[in-house]
């Protein structure tokens, strides 16, 4: 580790002279834009800290191109390790149009009215689970759950008007 910053002139050559290179050794493990893009840039940002002193260009390339292939495998056995979906894989089922307008309704009420609704009609849950849950009496929850309708319906009869 050296104690002293690379200039932001060289910084910046090396960006021109090894962001292609970075960028498709990458893509090629990755097989995403996106992530690739943001190994390059930690790539760059290591040897900013690291600030190698490296003899010559040949090294200076291996040296960028061991840590993005570094930090390639690391994001691969992190990704393995926390498998997740693509969020164009994930259905939504919230948002099926026909409940949009209740949701929008629903959301406009106040939190303690509304996760008591949410949790009654939505969820399933009887008025005596819903108490237990929230650590309220079972009269309190009827009483939000009577003042939620009551709500519900007058904004369904000023959308009549």
């Amino acid at each position: 580790m050296n104690d002293q910053t690379p200039s932001m002139e060289r910084v910046e050559q090396l960006v021109e002279r090894y962001s292609a290179l970075l960028y498709r050794h990458s893509y090629a493990m990755l097989h995403n834009e996106e992530d690739a893009r943001d190994m390059v840039q930690e790539t760059f940002l290591r040897y900013m800290r690291a600030c190698p002193r490296l003899q010559d260009a040949d090294h200076e390339r291996a040296w960028l191109l061991t840590v993005a292939m570094n930090l390639c495998r690391n994001h691969l056995r992190q990704q393995k390790a926390h498998a997740t979906l693509p969020l164009e894989a994930v259905a939504d089922p919230i948002s099926l149009p026909e409940d949009t307008p209740l949701l929008d309704r629903l959301s406009a009420l106040p939190d303690k009215i509304k996760i008591v609704l949410l949790l009654h009609y939505v969820e399933g849950y009887k008025v005596r689970e819903i108490a237990a849950r929230l650590r309220l009496t079972q009269s309190t929850v009827k009483m939000r759950l009577q003042k939620g309708r009551q709500l519900l319906r007058s904004t369904l009869k000023e959308d009549e008007l």
